[in-house]
């Protein structure tokens, strides 16, 4: 195998060695009190152009009722049942470009290779006698020294945000119980794969007040995100 070849590979080994990692921000607001248990609530669309009917938002919503019933609380499809109206929104950034910079480290790479010599021996006699051996050479990489070089990429800021609402007679009464945001820069633009992992980070903060923003970190194996 060639050492050029051997050394691009091994620096791509390291450089996509490590796990993606999903780093999702959550901040959420609740009023003082504010119960949860037994609390009946009805799930609408806070976006004008999205319909409650919208396959995606019926997706979506699903990934939130599975949390809120966790917490107590109880989805009713009626308004005039319900004790809260929670409205939905979702969307995703246009994107931005970022350029960073980072080191590479150079390798180089000796050995791994079968090495034959020859050996000539000579009796009492003055009589050569030759005999070839073989060995084997076992790979070895040493870090020679480090580059600096630049990059870029797009990435998305996705976010999803739960805002409830007191209804009074079946009406919103404008009073704000809870206010619930999640976000999660990435570079996909695919949120319908993300937004599993921003329900997840978020689930333990839904209709809950955080103080301030909370990070959440989650692999993407991470057995608690549940995908549609």
């Amino acid at each position: 195998m060639p050492r050029t070849f051997l050394s691009l590979l091994l620096t791509a080994l390291l450089l996509t060695g490590c796990a993606t990692t999903y780093v999702v921000r959550v901040d959420s607001i609740a009023e003082s009190g504010a119960p949860a248990a037994g609390i009946k609530y009805v799930m609408t669309s806070g976006m004008n152009d999205v319909k409650d009917s919208d396959l995606y938002f019926r997706e979506f919503a699903a990934q939130f009722h599975r949390i809120l019933t966790a917490k107590g609380y109880v989805e009713t499809s009626s308004r005039t049942d319900a004790n809260i109206l929670i409205t939905l929104s979702y969307g995703t950034s246009s994107g931005h470009n970022e350029v960073y910079s980072y080191l590479r480290p150079l390798y180089h790479v000796s050995g791994g290779e079968n090495i034959t010599y020859k050996e000539v021996k000579t009796d009492a006699s003055g009589q050569k006698t030759e005999t070839y051996s073989t060995v084997y050479v076992p790979l070895r990489t040493q870090v020679i020294g480090y580059t600096s070089e630049l990059s870029s990429q797009t990435l998305y800021t996705h976010f999803a945000v739960l805002e409830a609402e007191a209804l009074t007679t079946g009406e919103p009464s404008g009073k704000q119980v809870w206010k619930t945001t999640v976000r999660l820069i990435d570079p996909s633009n695919d949120l319908r794969r993300l937004l599993p992992y921003m329900a997840t980070a978020a689930a333990p903060y839904v209709a809950s007040n955080t103080g301030s923003m909370q990070t959440v970190e989650l692999k993407p194996d991470d057995p608690r995100v549940q995908h549609p």
